[in-house]
């Protein structure tokens, strides 16, 4: 708020046949466009957050733990952005004279996640210690802030024709439709459903003991350690955009997944949204690749 009425001047305009822009001339306020870039609710609340989790675990032989953990978390009064008096493209302006040109920060935004995670541990023994950790999850959210930054172009939008009177944004965060907020109810960012970690360590001995290696052998083979670690999970949530931050696309109904060689999506699956109307695609309606990392190391010292 810093850089706002009334200590300073901030004018977001846009190009158009109706509003000129010139070198000569390159901030005109053009008529209806308001000098504040972004405002706030008078009644923003603070949002808060309210979490529980169950767990139990139990030995087994072997030096084995095995944990099973639920745990979920609500979110409430989550910050919520949209840009008043917008419209979609090719839809008559309903309010010539209202102020348009900033962006409008609520808080009546909500989220949620429940997880169910499965661990199964191996305790230092001999040397060797092991993890492998599943978890199953699902979020969902309303949220600017916690679950609105995935955003994926369609390639539909590269044909698309500008409008200025459109909401002008680029901000993946700010609702497509200012008067349908719930419409933007959707997977959070971060939702991965399916997670697995797999961790095995193994240590050599650090020659205490005479039992333990010696002579040119205890050199080379004690006080190494050997690292490996594992993860795989299904892909991230992704929101098809049409032309701009803001604006998604109609679906067609087309298999999002038979996408044509070199695609991993299929173009065809989306279409500009019909004149005057908000395109029906849903927020983070996309799930990404899957996601699969190996990593191992070693080290230790000789002598």
């Amino acid at each position: 708020m810093s850089q706002q009425a009334p200590l300073s001047t901030s004018v977001q305009v846009a190009n158009s046949s109706t509003c000129p822009l010139t070198l000569a001339d390159g901030f005109r306020n053009c008529a209806g466009i308001t000098e504040d870039t972004y405002a706030v609710d008078p009644n923003l609340r603070v949002g808060y957050a309210q979490d529980w989790d169950v767990s139990m675990q139990r030995d087994f032989p072997g030096a084995l733990v095995i944990t099973a953990t639920y745990s979920g978390v609500k979110g409430t009064r989550g910050m919520q952005e949209f840009l008043p008096n917008t419209y979609p493209i090719g839809a008559v302006n309903p309010c010539p004279s209202c102020p348009t040109g900033f962006v409008y920060r609520t808080s009546d935004g909500n989220s949620t996640r429940e997880a169910g995670e499965l661990q199964v541990r191996r305790r230092l023994r001999g040397g060797l210690t092991a993890t492998v950790d599943y978890a199953w999850s699902k979020a969902l959210d309303d949220d600017a802030q916690v679950g609105a930054q995935g955003h994926v172009q369609t390639q539909a939008a590269l044909a698309a024709p500008s409008d200025t009177n459109s909401s002008p944004s680029a901000n993946p965060t700010i609702a497509q439709n200012w008067l349908d907020l719930n419409a933007e109810r959707g997977l959070s960012t971060f939702d991965q459903r399916n997670l697995m970690t797999a961790q095995v360590q193994y240590t050599t001995g650090m020659g205490l003991t005479e039992t333990l290696l010696n002579g040119w052998r205890g050199t080379v083979f004690k006080e190494w350690t050997v690292l490996a670690k594992l993860t795989a999970g299904s892909g991230l949530p992704e929101t098809p955009v049409y032309f701009t931050g803001s604006i998604r696309p109609d679906v067609t109904g087309a298999p999002l997944d038979k996408g044509p060689a070199g695609y991993f999506l299929n173009p065809a699956a989306y279409a500009a949204a019909a004149t005057g109307q908000w395109g029906d695609a849903r927020r983070d309606s996309i799930i990404g690749p899957d996601e699969f990392t190996l990593m191992a190391r070693w080290h230790g010292r000789f002598g």
